[in-house]
């Protein structure tokens, strides 16, 4: 995460760094007072209320502390975090049908990458040797952005119409991204990665795309955008933190899997559609 094109993490205290993001008071919940139980964690939060610490971030090393914290909160009005939370969600605080199995859209496959976390990198890297790839570079797009989307777009029908599943990332190690960060700025280099990865998505689901992976965060946002999706129904889970889902709203229906950069094993882009059963 250090080396995140838009937001680099360069401090390792989160307790900081969410504190530079809002202007309420932000506390931390210790591991010693977790594993002390729920009772613990109940009274630390009445606390926090009375010194109008209004967010509080939580420090938890297993799935047992993960049961105990979401059991403790389960009464709160607003939890947000990990999808490690709901582990510990009492069963009426959660969406049952949230998790009922959907129709899964029959239709060809797509995997867009966007993200620069190493995590990504390797798994495109993995990917790359099992499905025929396509990279877009933000110089490439500077310079002629329809020309490269078109050439995307012609090599995207060729390989689909093959019905072979196709990678197509824009992700770049840590020197390439600093050189066109420097040379075409921040904003704008990374404005036109996320328009061709959100233009490409749209136009692969129009060449008949009903499954689609994608890599990033920002990314993530991009297509979901781009595809006009109004809600998810959430189905099975590919690994923690990471279902497949059915994006609600636009003109097809798509099974979407959408994953921050450092989440997934090495082989996720390509073991991530066993789990479409």
């Amino acid at each position: 995460m250090q080396n995140h094109p838009l937001t680099p993490m360069t401090d390792a205290n989160i307790v900081r760094v969410l504190s530079a993001q809002t202007q309420s008071r932000v506390g931390l919940i210790r591991y010693d007072t977790i594993i002390q139980g729920i009772e613990a964690i109940r009274q630390q939060i009445a606390e926090f209320r009375d010194l109008d610490v209004r967010m509080a971030v939580t420090d938890t090393t297993s799935n047992r502390d993960l049961l105990t914290l979401g059991e403790s909160v389960s009464d709160l009005k607003l939890v947000t975090g990990g999808s490690g939370l709901a582990l510990g969600l009492r069963p009426d605080t959660v969406n049952a049908a949230s998790n009922l199995a959907f129709s899964i859209p029959i239709g060809k496959r797509a995997i867009l990458a966007g993200s620069c976390s190493k995590a990504t990198l390797a798994q495109i890297e993995h990917a790359k040797a099992e499905y025929p790839s396509f990279q877009l570079r933000p110089f490439d797009l500077h310079h002629d952005f329809t020309g490269v989307l078109n050439k995307a777009l012609c090599w995207a029908r060729e390989h689909l119409s093959q019905n072979e599943t196709i990678l197509i990332y824009s992700s770049g190690n840590p020197v390439e991204v600093s050189v066109a960060q420097t040379q075409l700025g921040l904003q704008h280099a990374s404005e036109l990665v996320e328009q061709a990865l959100s233009t490409l998505a749209w136009h692969l689901v129009e060449e008949g795309v009903r499954q689609l992976i994608v890599a990033g965060g920002e990314t993530s946002g991009s297509v979901v955008n781009a595809l006009k999706v109004r809600a998810l129904r959430i189905g099975k889970e590919i690994e923690p933190g990471i279902p497949w889902t059915l994006g609600l709203g636009g003109s097809h229906p798509v099974a979407l899997a959408l994953k921050s950069g450092n989440f997934g094993a090495t082989n996720f882009l390509t073991r991530a559609w066993n789990t479409l059963s």
